[in-house]
């Protein structure tokens, strides 16, 4: 009983035990059935179609391996392209949710700036009507008390050019609009717009 090494090129590498051949890796072939097939026909035992079935099996086997491996990395593979898609579906999502709000934001805001400006202006308009409905009173009052102290001083005998000047420089003409009212007059409409235009802004803060 002893046992060598046999090494061959592109043969798989057995342990000789005897006159038996032990597999070590893959499938072992002797060198005197490789290079005499007769040698073979005086044995017993025929390992050609061990040898065959051997290479199919392990041919399948190395092929169901392929397979799986192949499949596991497809899978894999797929599974990161959706998980990618995924994140930039996402990161889109983020970013037109943000873009929606940020001109949604501008959106409000120049309506809110809209409506303070049309309320500021709507003060304004009032402030100026009452103003000038003062002055047109004021005017009227005036034009009277003219006309009754111009009567008045020439009943009591000053003549007419007198009388005007005179009543002219107790009563002045007023001018109707945009004049120049008593203080306390000016006050009252000057606080009626203050106070308006503070409601703008609470109204559309």
């Amino acid at each position: 009983m002893y046992a060598n090494i046999i090494t061959r090129p592109a043969v798989i590498d057995c342990v000789l035990v005897g006159d038996n051949y032990l597999l070590v890796s893959g499938i072992c072939f002797s060198s005197t059935f490789w290079h005499n097939p007769s040698y073979m026909e005086g044995q017993k035992t025929n390992y050609t179609p061990i040898a065959l079935a051997a290479i199919i099996a392990i041919t399948c086997v190395g092929v169901y391996y392929v397979s799986v491996i192949d499949s596991k990395t497809r899978l894999e593979q797929e599974t990161l392209r959706s998980k990618e898609r995924l994140e930039r579906d996402r990161l889109q999502a983020e970013q037109d949710a943000k873009a929606k709000e940020a001109a949604d934001m501008q959106a409000n805001e120049y309506i809110r700036q809209n409506n303070i400006d049309s309320c500021l202006a709507q003060a304004q308009r009032d402030y100026s009507a009452n103003w000038d409905s003062d002055c047109a009173s004021l005017s009227a009052k005036a034009k009277d008390l003219n006309i009754v102290c111009f009567s008045d001083q020439v009943f009591k005998g000053m003549s007419e050019d007198s009388a005007k000047v005179w009543c002219d420089s107790m009563y002045p003409p007023l001018l109707k609009t945009n004049c120049t009212l008593p203080s306390a007059m000016a006050k009252r409409w000057d606080d009626t717009k203050t106070k308006d235009e503070a409601n703008c802004y609470s109204r559309y803060k």
